[in-house]
C-alpha cells in the first residue's frame, strides 16, 4: 500500500545544517581519535599480560571516562576540532 503524500497544514520547521568537508582520511580532525590517544596513554597495556587483562583496563579507562564528562567535552575543544562542536 502506498500513503498519498498531501501538503500538510503544520508550521514547516527549517532546520540549518553545517557541512564540513575533510579530506579522506584526517584523523587529527576527528575527536574520536582524541579518546583513543587518551586511552593509550592512560592505559597500561605493559601491565596487561593477556587479552582479558587488556579487556578489563580498558573498560576501567572508559568507565572513568564517562564520570568525567568535563574531559569528554575537552576532545571536542581542542582547536582543529572545534568544528564538531557548533
Amino acid at each position: 500500500m502506498v500513503a498519498e503524500r498531501r501538503p500538510s497544514a503544520a508550521v514547516l520547521h527549517v532546520h540549518v545544517v553545517d557541512l564540513h568537508l575533510v579530506p579522506g582520511y584526517r584523523p587529527e580532525l576527528n575527536p574520536d581519535e582524541l579518546i583513543n590517544a587518551d586511552m593509550k596513554r592512560n592505559v597500561n597495556a605493559s601491565r596487561a599480560h593477556n587479552v582479558d587483562r587488556l579487556t578489563h583496563e580498558t573498560r576501567r579507562f572508559l568507565r572513568r571516562r564517562r564520570r568525567q564528562p568535563h574531559i569528554v567535552r575537552s576532545y571536542f575543544q581542542a582547536p582543529h576540532v572545534r568544528y564538531t562542536a557548533t
